[in-house]
């Protein structure tokens, strides 16, 4: 009842009062404009609902999306107490895999937008941590954007977590931006423009 109430809800949120000229929406614009771009997000909003016309990139919904059933609840950790199984998102017969791993390890550029890296989500983003912490990494570059100074405070021990104690490594192998969106529009907007520049003239491969 829960899903199904969320569900209405998140259907409907009124799109007319979004920022069309948003930094945000443009960097999400710039990489859905491409093809060879994976785009795999955790929330279950309708993400061609921000675009003019429907996304070249693929795009993936972890959890689920309000055009179908969504998927709510919390991954499985150790001593979590018996009869809550249900509540576990991987285990969902709901629950289709966006094979993020092969999609991380096959990107040369990862962006994530809107995410902590926070310890409940640690199990998706720990392969490519190990990966580029390990002796056959690749070079790739990795930036995150989030809020402001007090959460940019927060990605970089989630990061050291990550990287089990090699963060060393994992900075020598991976081009690390963290971007704050609230005061540098200017960033921000550079980094879109070095975006684009990079992804016309060769094929390749992101994740957002």
């Amino acid at each position: 009842i829960l899903c199904f109430d969320l569900q209405i809800y998140i259907s409907s949120l009124d799109y007319s009062v979004l920022q069309r000229d948003a930094l945000s929406l443009k960097l999400f614009r710039s990489v859905a404009a491409s093809k060879n771009n994976d785009i795999v997000t955790f929330n279950y909003t309708d993400l061609n609902k921000l675009l003019a016309h429907n996304a070249k990139s693929s795009i993936s919904y972890i959890h689920g999306n309000i055009n179908n059933e969504i998927i709510l609840g919390f991954q499985r950790f150790n001593e979590m107490a018996r009869g809550y199984e249900y509540m576990i998102k991987s285990e969902s017969p709901k629950y289709k895999s966006c094979h993020l791993k092969t999609k991380m390890s096959e990107a040369d550029e990862i962006i994530v937008y809107g995410h902590s890296l926070g310890s409940t989500d640690h199990c998706y983003f720990q392969p490519f941590f190990d990966e580029q912490t390990g002796a056959n990494a690749k070079p790739k570059r990795f930036t995150v954007f989030t809020l402001n100074n007090a959460s940019k405070e927060q990605i970089y021990p989630q990061m050291a977590m990550l990287s089990n104690g090699k963060y060393v490594a994992f900075q020598d192998n991976t081009d690390i931006k963290v971007v704050e969106t609230s005061k540098n529009d200017k960033v921000v907007s550079e980094y879109i423009d070095s975006l684009c520049r990079r992804m016309k003239p060769t094929i390749i491969s992101r994740i957002f």
